[in-house]
């Protein structure tokens, strides 16, 4: 589920967790970076064998990739561990901060479409063990 939320109380915070236990992955506060910034980004983790893994790329595999506040953003999202051949819903819900609209295309098929981050889904088809969504956020 992506989620807004209040990240250490500077700006919002995504969050991806469909199959995966709230896992904060993009977002954006007063400090974020377009760069590696281990202030507020978080390295992934080493992987737990057969387990899911969602994860964007800044320099690193981060497991929260934080930028700078009201930027035009784009992000590199990759899903490792996935059974080929099987759905899997991403939910977009808003805690805290202001409603986005984001635009997520599929890198496997270039399925593209506007989400927004009330409620909004997006269905990843498994083609193989791992896949990656391009996501750009832009501030309204």
């Amino acid at each position: 589920m992506l989620r807004f939320d209040n990240c250490h109380g500077l700006g919002a915070v995504l969050r991806l967790a469909e199959v995966w236990p709230e896992l904060e992955i993009i977002g954006e506060a007063a400090n974020g970076s377009n760069t590696l910034n281990l202030s507020v980004d978080s390295g992934l983790p080493p992987p737990i064998a057969g387990g899911l893994q969602a994860y964007s790329t800044n320099g690193d595999r981060l497991y929260r990739d934080i930028r700078p506040l009201n930027t035009r953003q784009a992000y590199t999202l990759h899903v490792d561990g996935l059974t080929a051949g099987q759905d899997y819903v991403i939910r977009f819900d808003t805690i805290t901060g202001r409603t986005q609209f984001f635009t997520v295309v599929d890198r496997a098929t270039g399925k593209a479409r506007s989400i927004s981050s009330s409620g909004g889904t997006w269905v990843l088809h498994a083609y193989g063990p791992s896949a990656t969504l391009y996501l750009v956020a832009v501030p309204r």
